[in-house]
């Protein structure tokens, strides 16, 4: 790749890095990353794209430019179908506007018909996924489970298909001006080629306040303005233009509407999904309280196999420790461990990882936790490893807050509760049970406890 782009010039490299070195097309893998939570952001983000698109359409030409002169294009047929579908994409929003700006100068009878175009070509994503997603019912799902799922679905890419009809202008006008600030700065200025932002710093200086969003997005109320200036003297055919003329009107409010942060929702439990909770919680709990042992190490076993017949895997990784380390903490928070089994779980788990293996001071990713011996093959995971420095952090400002925490705490008596109601609905009608269960109700302080129970 030395010597084959001018510099200061490419701000989009992808596409072109790829069609020189033949890079591979990979269908199978999906990946994600985090969206822009606004739409200007979105906007801005989609604006810095298509600026990159075109500054490289001269790789469409028969010679392309070089580091220094030029050479005839080495760009497949194919790679340069690639670069051109792109700049097509972004024409077809401001030809659009311009066909249905023609139709409603020179053909304003028949607008309608523009109009009517502009909703098919918004709604023809939808009318093709809509069905395919409504026959497309995995097996284990139940149809009338499928079908609430299908019709939640399309609701939103409903109102995402009205959305994308108000912001038709905007983006109209989106794409013109990357096309044009491209072009310009290509052919004159020659500056602001690489202006450039990551999506951290857009998304922070992406415009989010009324005003702002009125003075970005202009366009659209003008061009709603002048729609009603070119069709009012024909009023059978303004009744039809009415509600996109609405919408292009109050789009910025719209934009800015969504834009604000939702508000915080708390979700009130009830007691029986409380109940059903602290249940499940205390059946996690159990798995680490089971196998977390002196056999293991004090390190916890990766999983246990229930069917068909009962198997501990005997290995672990960093993140299941952090995980095991911050289960002890969270035993002691929900009443199923006393501060003294946090601490001695705690010193125990960390004498064994002192005996580990390490790498340069890394733990590598996995562990017999019978032998302590890392398994083959060697690596390290970064992810892992980020895992269990997370996990320590947190274990650590868990362990300074023990140092002023009472000895004593009445949630031990939650614990117990959800202890006993456990074992009662495995074992039916057990007096120990039923008499354990009464005393727990009761809440009784540690010096009024019957030495039955004290320990």
């Amino acid at each position: 790749m030395a010597g084959r782009f001018p510099e200061n010039h490419i701000l989009s490299y992808d596409l072109l890095e790829s069609a020189y070195v033949h890079s591979g097309l990979v269908t199978d893998v999906e990946m994600y990353e985090s969206y822009p939570a606004t739409y200007l952001a979105d906007a801005k983000r989609r604006h810095r794209w298509m600026r990159g698109d075109w500054q490289i359409m001269q790789w469409l030409f028969p010679q392309v430019p070089l580091a220094a002169g030029k050479e005839p294009n080495p760009l497949s047929g194919l790679s340069k179908w690639k670069i051109s579908d792109n700049l097509r994409r972004s024409l077809v929003p401001p030809l659009t506007l311009l066909f249905l700006l023609g139709s409603f100068i020179w053909f304003p009878q028949i607008a309608w018909i523009a109009l009517l175009l502009l909703v098919i070509v918004s709604f023809l994503p939808f009318a093709i996924t809509f069905p395919v997603s409504l026959f497309r019912k995995p097996k284990d799902e139940p149809w009338l489970l499928h079908l609430k799922d299908i019709c939640y679905k399309g609701g939103h890419q409903l109102k995402q298909v009205l959305f994308t009809i108000a912001t038709f202008p905007y983006e109209a006008y989106l794409c013109t001006d990357a096309m044009v600030r491209s072009l310009w700065r290509l052919a004159v200025s020659h500056r602001h080629l690489l202006q450039w932002q990551t999506a951290e710093e857009g998304e922070r200086t992406a415009v989010n306040d009324r005003a702002g969003i009125f003075r970005q997005m202009w366009f659209s109320p003008v061009f709603a303005i002048l729609c009603i200036g070119l069709l009012w003297p024909y009023p059978e055919i303004f009744f039809y233009t009415i509600p996109f003329i609405l919408g292009w009107l109050v789009i910025p409010y719209i934009v800015w509407y969504i834009s604000q942060p939702l508000p915080e929702q708390r979700v009130e439990l009830n007691e029986q999904e409380k109940l059903f909770l602290r249940k499940l919680t205390r059946k996690i709990w159990y798995f680490f309280e089971t196998f977390v042992n002196e056999t293991e190490h004090y390190l916890p076993p990766d999983n246990f196999q229930e069917r068909p017949a009962p198997v501990v895997a005997n290995r672990t990784s960093p993140t299941n420790i952090g995980l095991s380390l911050l289960a002890n903490v969270s035993a002691y928070d929900f009443g199923y461990l006393s501060m003294q089994g946090v601490i001695e779980r705690t010193t125990q788990a960390f004498l064994t990882l002192t005996k580990l293996k390490k790498y340069r001071g890394h733990f590598y990713n996995w562990y017999d936790t019978h032998t302590l011996e890392p398994l083959y093959p060697l690596y390290i995971s970064t992810v892992d490893s980020g895992n269990l420095a997370g996990n320590f952090i947190t274990l650590s400002h868990a362990l300074k807050e023990l140092i002023d925490t009472p000895v004593y705490d009445p949630v031990i008596f939650e614990g117990l509760s959800d202890t006993v109601r456990l074992g009662q609905e495995h074992i039916k009608n057990n007096p120990v049970l039923e008499e354990l269960a009464t005393v727990v109700a009761a809440r009784p302080q540690p010096e009024t406890l019957p030495s039955a129970y004290a320990n």
